[in-house]
C-alpha cells in the first residue's frame, strides 16, 4: 500500500469514528441507584429497585443528571404505590418499567414520545 493510501485510509477512519464515539456516548445508559419503599398491603414487604434509563441523545444524558432528583422523587411516589400482587408477575414488572418511563418523562417535562428511549431493571427485591 503506498503512503498517501494509508494516509487517506487513516484520515477517512478518523472522521467515521468522531461520530461514532459520540453515538457510543449517547447510547451509554444513567444509571439511578437503588430506591427503597414501602409496599402496600397488610403485610409489611419493601421493594428494593435500581434502574438504567437509556437516554436518545447526549443532551438527554445530561438532563437526566440535571433532573435526579425530580426523577427519583417520581419513582419512589410510583412505587411506594404497588403492592407485591401487582409486582410479582412478569408483566407487572413490565407494566411497572413502562410507568417509569413515563414518570422519568413527566420529571423531565418530556413527552413519552421525545422522552428518553428505555428503562430496564439492573435490580429487583420484594423482600
Amino acid at each position: 500500500m503506498h503512503l498517501s493510501n494509508i494516509r487517506s485510509f487513516f484520515l477517512v477512519s478518523l472522521l467515521f469514528a468522531i461520530p461514532l464515539a459520540a453515538f457510543a456516548e449517547s447510547e451509554k445508559p444513567k444509571l439511578i441507584e437503588a430506591i427503597v419503599v414501602n409496599l402496600q398491603g397488610p403485610e409489611r414487604k419493601y421493594l428494593q429497585v435500581e434502574m438504567a434509563i437509556r437516554p436518545a441523545d447526549m443532551e438527554m444524558g445530561e438532563r437526566i443528571k440535571t433532573y435526579m432528583p425530580a426523577i427519583r422523587n417520581e419513582l419512589i411516589l410510583l412505587l411506594a404505590g404497588k403492592d407485591v400482587q401487582q409486582l410479582a408477575p412478569i408483566e407487572g414488572k413490565q407494566q411497572l418499567l413502562r410507568e417509569s418511563r413515563s414518570a422519568i418523562n413527566h420529571a423531565m417535562g418530556l413527552s413519552d414520545k421525545k422522552g428518553i428511549k428505555e428503562v430496564s431493571f439492573t435490580s429487583f427485591i420484594i423482600q
